[in-house]
């Protein structure tokens, strides 16, 4: 049996750690204000059950697949999933806002809610399996660990109210990404992965960073599809905050234009 005291974690290992647990409770978040604007308010409740849901897969993975966790490579893993993450977010992103969500107000299509749920766990799995690795593999730093999970936790349900206050709900998916990214990098430094793993993780920082700000005065990327209807021109005026989306459509985008609220 291999002597856990060989595994050594630094600063570096903690900041990711703190960020990454950041991402997972602002993605959660987050996700509880899109769904309830796409399809109708009670699918926020849906986000609850996708994230336990994925949470319990990537725990699992790491239980029943020991073999493909070697327990020396561990943060060389954690590192690799929290990077996967920064891409998988971006999956959700584009399924969220594109994916046509045609429905009548009873009967939805039976393939949107599975594929919809598969898509949006994907980030809970891969942050899953990265959390479950750094409670399990380091017994001897699980306090210090759990406090920093706890605190990062906490903040990214303070920090979203303030990021989605700021910007639109795909700006703020694409900065979580950028962070996802970030904490892969400092996961890097004590995971003896290579330089260019660093080079992806920066390249991949700075590109949702960018994006990220962009689109939060262009508003290029939003929702398609909005309780059922397409919308194929851009709106007037739009805004997020933490509690709903104000926006000013045209006459010709649907039947009464004018303001929308929708919470």
């Amino acid at each position: 049996m291999i002597p856990q005291d060989k595994l050594q974690i630094g600063k570096s290992f903690y900041s990711g750690l703190f960020i990454l647990s950041f991402c997972l409770l602002a993605l959660e978040t987050l996700l509880t204000r899109v769904l309830s604007v796409i399809l109708w308010y009670h699918f926020a409740f849906l986000v609850i059950s996708v994230a336990l849901f994925g949470m319990t897969v990537g725990a699992l993975i790491v239980y029943y697949l020991p073999k493909s966790f070697p327990f020396l490579s561990t943060q060389r893993h954690i590192g690799i999933y929290a990077y996967i993450s920064s891409f998988v977010i971006l999956i959700s992103l584009l399924s969220l806002f594109y994916l046509p969500a045609i429905f009548t107000f009873f009967n939805m299509d039976k393939l949107l809610m599975p594929i919809l749920y598969f898509v949006l766990s994907l980030p809970f799995v891969t942050i899953g399996i990265c959390l479950s690795l750094s409670l399990s593999r380091f017994p001897e730093y699980i306090g210090k660990i759990y406090s920093v999970n706890l605190i990062g936790s906490a903040l990214g349900c303070i920090g979203i109210i303030f990021l989605l206050n700021n910007l639109n709900a795909a700006s703020v998916i694409l900065f979580i990404s950028a962070l996802c990214a970030l904490s892969a990098l400092f996961f890097s430094f004590n995971g003896k992965l290579n330089r260019l793993f660093k080079i992806f993780c920066i390249l991949a920082f700075i590109f949702c960073m960018f994006f990220s700000f962009t689109n939060a005065y262009s508003n290029v990327i939003r929702p398609m599809w909005v309780k059922g209807n397409i919308r194929r021109m851009p709106p007037l005026y739009s805004k997020w905050n933490f509690f709903l989306i104000l926006q000013s459509v045209s006459h010709r985008e649907g039947r009464l234009g004018g303001a929308l609220v929708q919470k």
